[in-house]
C-alpha cells in the first residue's frame, strides 16, 4: 500500500507518547510500500515538536532526517533540505521550504516581514527583501458591493480580512471584468444607486 502520512501519525511515530496510537503509527509506516511525506506535513511536524513538545531544533532536524532516510519514503528532498538548513541556522523550517518552492516555481526574490528569516537567508546568499510595515502610499483598494459594478473604498477595519477574489490580479468575476477597466474609475451606469432614507420630522 502507498500511503500519505498525516502530521499526527508522524508525531505519534516519533514521540511514542500514546502507546496504542504510537504502535499503530509505527507499524503503518514500516509496512507501507511507499510513504509520501508531504511538505505541509513536515512543516506542521516541526511546529508541533517545537511549540508543543519544546524539542530543541537540533533534535527536530535529526528526527526529520531519520524519516527522510526511510527506504520506502518519497518526498521533495531538496525542499526539505532547504528547510533543514534554515532550521539548523536558527530559523524556521517552513521559511526555508517556502523560499525553495517559490524559487522552483520561478520567483527570484523571497519577501517577508520576518526580520530573522530574511537575515538568515541573506547570510546564505539568497535573494531576499525585508518588507516595511509603513510602505509608501498606494492606490486605495476597492471591493465589490453586491456583485455590481458599484465600488467603494475598503474600510480600514477590514484591511486584515482576506478576500482574494477581490484584490488578486485576475481573480475578479467575469461580470466585474466587463464592467471595470484597468486604470479607470468604475462606471456606475446600470447599477443600483444607494439612497438615503427619507428624513422623518420630529414632533415636539
Amino acid at each position: 500500500m502507498k500511503i500519505t502520512a498525516d502530521t499526527n501519525v508522524l508525531v505519534r511515530a516519533i514521540m511514542g507518547d500514546n502507546e496504542r496510537q504510537s504502535r499503530v503509527a509505527q507499524a503503518e509506516l514500516m509496512k507501507a510500500a511507499v510513504v509520501a511525506l508531504a511538505l505541509p506535513a513536515l512543516c506542521e511536524l516541526v511546529r508541533v515538536l517545537s511549540q508543543s513538545y519544546k524539542i530543541p531544533p537540533g533534535e527536530i532536524a535529526e528526527a526529520i532526517r531519520r524519516l527522510m532516510n526511510g527506504a520506502n519514503v518519497v518526498m521533495n528532498r531538496p525542499a526539505a533540505e532547504a528547510g533543514l538548513a534554515l532550521l539548523n541556522a536558527g530559523g524556521d523550517f517552513a521559511d526555508g521550504v517556502i523560499a525553495y518552492e517559490g524559487s522552483w516555481l520561478g520567483a527570484d526574490t523571497f519577501i517577508s516581514f520576518h526580520k530573522k528569516a530574511v537575515k538568515l537567508m541573506k547570510a546564505r546568499g539568497g535573494s531576499v527583501r525585508l518588507l516595511s510595515e509603513h510602505p509608501p502610499s498606494i492606490a486605495t483598494p476597492y471591493v465589490l458591493v453586491n456583485r455590481t459594478a458599484l465600488l467603494r473604498p475598503l474600510p480600514s477595519k477590514s484591511a486584515s480580512v482576506f478576500r482574494p477574489a477581490e484584490w488578486m490580479p485576475g481573480a475578479a468575476s467575469s461580470s466585474s471584468r466587463s464592467s471595470v477597466s484597468p486604470g479607470r474609475e468604475p462606471s456606475l451606469a446600470g447599477s443600483r444607486r444607494l439612497r438615503r432614507p427619507a428624513r422623518v420630522p420630529c414632533r415636539r
